[in-house]
């Protein structure tokens, strides 16, 4: 991250000085106070060193941009809503389940799993400590619901592509971007679901 927030820094930057205008230049790129915050968090570490190692350059002091905290209702209708994800597209549905039903992350633990994470009988799925946020070892149930929309492939397949390559990163995020377009049970009253939070 530090690497990333150097390039595109250094890229920013029009001559050799670097100013406290460069920085919240730069800064201001970055609309949405998380990723605001999180740039913000690596660049004053970055200043900060040139500070203290005797560059000419102002010791960072940039504050936090706070964020407004969304209230995430409740689906009224998680069966209908389910069904809808299923007739729009049917890797998002899976997706839905294993992370409403097994809790697994969508973007790294779902969109990598391979049939060699399962059990010989889909009952389980088991992730080493590096294919998990935590970095610690899990086991987790399947239901039977989601065992019956399973067919199991090649061990060193992934479950979505049935080839070795997993789907691209945003795979996910960009189906349910497009799903909530077009969701009719969304459009009612559910314009902000838990399973944001989740699938974005």
């Amino acid at each position: 991250m530090l690497g990333f927030v150097y390039d595109g820094f250094v890229s920013h930057l029009t001559d050799e000085n670097i100013t406290s205008n460069n920085v919240k230049s730069y800064l201001n790129h970055y609309a949405l106070g998380v990723s605001y915050n999180t740039i913000k968090r690596h660049l004053n570490v970055l200043v900060n060193y040139l500070y203290e190692n005797g560059f000419k350059i102002e010791k960072s002091s940039l504050k936090t941009r706070k964020q407004n905290e969304k209230l995430h209702k409740p689906i009224n209708n998680v069966k209908a809503l389910l069904y809808e994800v299923y007739m729009h597209n049917k890797n998002l549905h899976l997706c839905c389940l294993l992370i409403y039903c097994c809790l697994l992350r969508p973007h790294q633990e779902i969109r990598r799993l391979k049939w060699s994470d399962f059990s010989d009988d889909l009952s389980t799925i088991s992730l080493s400590g590096n294919k998990v946020k935590s970095k610690r070892n899990r086991i987790v149930p399947v239901p039977t619901y989601i065992r019956e929309l399973l067919v199991k492939g090649q061990p060193q397949h992934n479950i979505f592509t049935g080839t070795t390559r997993p789907l691209n990163e945003d795979y996910f995020k960009t189906l349910w971007g497009r799903f909530k377009r077009v969701s009719k049970l969304l459009e009612q009253d559910q314009h902000s679901t838990h399973l944001d939070t989740l699938v974005l």
